[in-house]
């Protein structure tokens, strides 16, 4: 674009003027195929601001009009920090309508790219696998993007270090929209030709969110490649070569960093869209191993929204058989992330729920159990009293229930079984007949008990 068209556009957004009394356009950021992105003042806030415009070429058009408003409608839906938010949509007194955003500060991945292409090969699986939570996001909500390049991925710089954002759901698709009026469908081919699936070329109005994963696909052979997988000097050799070509084989294997991305990017550019994965989860799993912490953090907020079911999955996606709907990645194991980036392999969120619903259960039966013996007395030694009373004495003395005894006038005493020593009869007055082992014959004895109670 010369110079000449940036001035016309620049006067079109009003640079140096103040929008709806209150937003002061600074300048230029922008330009696309619909609309222009400007940076701007909140005079009352004292907030940078970020607000894009549709143009006049794109505003005559009631369909991109409609999907202008609808970009900002899809936008405010997802809530996850890899979105840019959007916080108002408005028309000035012209009609030309316009929507305002959060304003980034960094450059998109195509910036990077054309500055540094080694730093970007370095870093693209965490800034993908980042980009795969807004996507994730996206999906669940029955949204596809439909136009994943490097110049929607914008890496944003903030306190917290760089993250991944997307951007511009301009063009994006509601699954199974047939019945709401109020959205815009898919009939005709709209996109960036070198990222588009082989269905959004032919069959538009049948994509679902797997065209992403191509797009993803395209992304990541660009990266660490330098060139496009599918390439032609127009837009019919383009399709020509994404509908009857095959990627352009690179080799990754030189470097061991990208060693294990051939089968990824392999699996994504799959022409039958069954064969490829069958949502960002299953490709974030596959991309586990050259991850470095950005990107294990990213999986473990996707899997464990989806454990949660905070992430549901899309309707279409719900209808796949379950081998499709989860698929592992090529030779990768089951990993499931810690919150600190740790790997503990051989694991699933299946299994962890499992594991802890046993802990569980084991606290709760030690609780039971120590409340359990509690309610018990302690359990103390029983002493008979005649012994304690008597503990100087050298001899023992017994009762013999078997020894028949004789008392006073002759008349033999009957052998009584005597009652444990733990609870003695009481005594009804008459002295206690006992036995001693050193006389031979019976003796009566008094019991000391009953003479000191009575």
């Amino acid at each position: 674009m010369d110079r000449a068209d940036l001035g016309q556009i620049e006067s079109f957004v009003g640079v140096g003027s103040v929008l709806v009394g209150k937003y002061r356009i600074d300048r230029l950021i922008g330009v696309g195929g619909m609309g222009a992105v400007v940076e701007a003042y909140h005079r009352q806030l004292g907030q940078r601001v970020a607000i894009k415009f549709l143009l006049p070429r794109s505003g005559q058009n009631s369909r991109l009009a409609a999907r202008f408003l609808q970009e900002a409608r899809t936008a405010s839906k997802l809530k996850c920090a890899h979105v840019a938010r959007v916080f108002d949509v408005d028309s000035r007194p012209d009609g030309t309508p316009f929507m305002v955003m959060e304003y980034l500060h960094g450059e998109s991945l195509r910036a990077r790219f054309l500055r540094d292409r080694v730093l970007a090969a370095a870093s693209i699986v965490d800034d993908l696998m980042e980009a795969c939570v807004a996507l994730a996001e996206a999906h669940a909500l029955g949204i596809v993007h439909c136009d994943l390049k490097p110049a929607n991925l914008f890496l944003a710089e903030g306190a917290a270090g760089m993250t991944v954002r997307v951007l511009d759901f301009g063009i994006s698709k509601l699954l199974e929209s047939d019945s709401n009026p109020d959205v815009v469908t898919l009939d005709l081919p709209i996109g960036s030709p070198p990222y588009m699936s082989p269905e959004q070329l032919t069959q538009p109005s049948t994509i679902d969110h797997r065209t992403d994963i191509w797009s993803l696909g395209v992304v990541l052979y660009e990266s660490i490649s330098g060139g496009l997988p599918f390439e032609g000097d127009t837009f019919a050799r383009i399709c020509a070569s994404v509908l009857q070509g095959e990627p352009k084989p690179v080799a990754l294997s030189s470097s061991p960093l990208f060693a294990g991305l051939a089968p990824v990017i392999e699996r994504c550019l799959q022409k039958d869209r069954e064969r490829r994965f069958q949502n960002v989860e299953a490709l974030c799993e596959a991309l586990l191993p050259e991850a470095g912490p950005r990107g294990r953090r990213a999986f473990f907020s996707i899997r464990t929204l989806s454990s949660s079911g905070k992430i549901r999955l899309s309707t279409s996606m719900a209808k796949m058989p379950q081998e499709q709907a989860m698929p592992s990645g090529p030779s990768v194991g089951t990993l499931t992330a810690t919150a600190q980036g740790a790997l503990i392999p051989g694991t699933g969120p299946k299994r962890l729920r499992r594991l802890a619903i046993s802990v569980v259960v084991l606290a709760i039966v030690v609780l039971l159990i120590g409340l359990r013996l509690r309610n018990f007395p302690p359990v103390k030694a029983k002493v008979p009293i005649q012994d304690s009373l008597h503990s100087a004495a050298p001899e023992e003395t017994a009762v013999l229930p078997s020894v028949p005894a004789k008392v006073g006038d002759g008349r033999p005493a009957t052998s009584e079984t005597p009652a444990p020593a733990a609870s003695p009869p009481r005594s009804s007055g008459r002295p206690r007949r006992r036995v001693t082992e050193s006389g031979g014959a019976p003796s009566l004895q008094f019991d000391p008990v009953f003479e000191e109670r009575h």
